[in-house]
């Protein structure tokens, strides 16, 4: 059975969890380990999610941008 690509709202709330587990201090440390290890996968996931966005707002804006630009010569032809 394949996982289910997380969230980043999902991906985060796993990491805080993970974060609250090893600040408890009541785990082993080949658990601590183990968590930790999900941990930089969770924050794997999220920088890519980030990126991902990142990337989508700023190609949205160049469009954004590009029409005003437009407009604004249109507008000094008139």
């Amino acid at each position: 059975m394949a996982k289910k690509k997380l969230t980043y709202e999902e991906a985060i709330a796993a990491l805080e969890k993970i974060v609250g587990a090893l600040d408890n201090g009541d785990v082993t440390l080949d658990e601590g380990i183990k968590l930790f290890k999900e941990g930089l996968a969770l924050v794997e996931i999220c920088t890519q999610t980030i990126n991902q966005a990142e990337g989508e707002i700023k190609i949205l804006l160049e469009g954004q941008l590009k029409d005003f630009a437009y407009q604004d010569e249109v507008a000094d032809d008139v």
